[in-house]
């Protein structure tokens, strides 16, 4: 699997699923637009991201939620003390699990 990210938002995962299918995600105002093999699969509605702080942590995690009639999830980015990115979770595909990375700690 190859993800595309362009700061705030995957934009394409190549080989999602086992049959290989490539998936882009277009933003048109606040609509978030599903595409597989380039056939428009689902749109969302979403929300500006949302900054939260995270006293314990330290952490600031940013939180994108989004929905249409049958469905609802939140993205999240999470970036630490140093500024560095050390988790994305983002859902992309209806009836799958979401895409999440997480920095290892060393």
């Amino acid at each position: 699997m190859v993800l595309s990210f362009d700061g705030w938002q995957l934009t394409r995962i190549n080989n999602l699923m086992p049959t290989g299918i490539n998936v882009t995600i277009e933003l048109e105002e606040s609509n978030m637009v599903i595409k597989g093999n380039d056939i428009d699969v689902v749109t969302y509605k979403c929300d500006e991201w949302a900054k939260k702080n995270m006293a314990i942590t330290g952490n600031t995690v940013f939180l994108q939620n989004c929905s249409n009639v049958d469905y609802s999830f939140s993205n999240l980015i999470v970036v630490d003390k140093q500024g560095k990115i050390v988790k994305l979770s983002f859902s992309i595909y209806p009836d799958y699990p979401p895409v999440s990375l997480e920095l290892a700690a060393l």
